[in-house]
C-alpha cells in the first residue's frame, strides 16, 4: 500500500526496504532488531520529526552561549586505530588522521567556534553534569532511528537540541558486518551552527 509522501521520502531512503528485509533475516532472535528492524514508517517519522524539532528549538540554540556537536563513533576512520582522548563530554579528537570525518568537523569547530565530541551512544549523554545545560546548544549527529530519543534525551538534560541525520550508517554494531566510516553533509551542520 502507498502512502502520502512516499514517492518523495523514499529518495532519503532508497535502498532501506532491501535492507529491512535482508536485516529481519539476518537479525531474528536478535536484540537490535527492536531497534534498527523498525519499519519504513518509522524511519520517515524520525526524518520529519527531527526536522520539526529542530524548527521548534530554533531560535533557543541560537540563542545559546556555547554550540557543541556530538559527533557518532562511527565518523572515525577506520584504516588504523583512533587515538582520540576521554573527556567528560566524550572523546576529544587528537588530528591523528588526515582523512578522518572527525577530524574535518573538529577543526571546523576550531574555525567556527564550537566544541566536537565523540560519543559511542546517545546514553553516553545521560553520564554528563546537568547543571546550567540551558546554556548549551547541542547539534546530535545520529543515524535517522537514533535521531529523536537522543533530542529528548538531551531535552531532559537540559541541553538546546538541533538534529542532523549521518549520510549513512555505518557502524558495526547493528548495521554492517564491518565498520565504515560514516559523513554528514557538513554545509547543513554549519548552516544550523552559523545561522545560514
Amino acid at each position: 500500500m502507498k502512502t502520502l509522501g512516499d514517492d518523495n521520502l523514499k529518495l532519503y531512503l532508497p535502498n532501506l526496504e532491501n535492507y529491512l528485509n535482508k536485516y529481519r533475516e539476518d537479525h531474528y532472535n536478535k536484540e537490535d532488531i527492536v531497534y534498527c528492524g523498525k519499519g519504513t514508517v518509522q524511519y520517515y517519522f524520525n526524518m520529519i520529526f527531527s526536522e520539526i524539532m529542530n524548527d521548534i528549538f530554533r531560535q533557543d540554540f541560537l540563542n545559546t552561549d556555547e554550540k557543541i556537536v556530538f559527533l557518532p563513533g562511527c565518523m572515525t576512520q577506520d584504516e588504523k586505530p583512533c587515538k582520540r582522548s576521554n573527556t567528560s563530554y566524550g572523546s576529544k579528537c587528537n588530528h591523528c588522521s588526515s582523512n578522518c570525518n572527525v577530524n574535518r568537523i573538529s577543526k571546523l569547530g576550531e574555525k567556527y567556534n564550537f566544541k566536537v565530541y565523540i560519543i559511542e551512544h546517545e546514553t553516553t549523554l545521560s553520564s554528563l553534569d546537568i547543571k546550567n545545560n540551558k546554556d548549551i546548544g547541542i547539534v546530535g549527529i545520529a543515524c535517522v532511528p537514533n535521531l529523536i530519543s537522543g533530542g529528548f534525551k538531551a531535552l531532559r538534560l537540559g541541553f538546546i537540541p538541533q538534529c542532523v541525520v549521518l549520510d549513512c550508517s555505518g557502524c558495526s554494531n547493528h548495521w554492517l558486518y564491518k565498520k565504515h566510516m560514516t559523513s554528514i553533509n557538513e554545509n547543513r551542520l554549519l548552516s544550523i551552527i552559523l545561522n545560514d
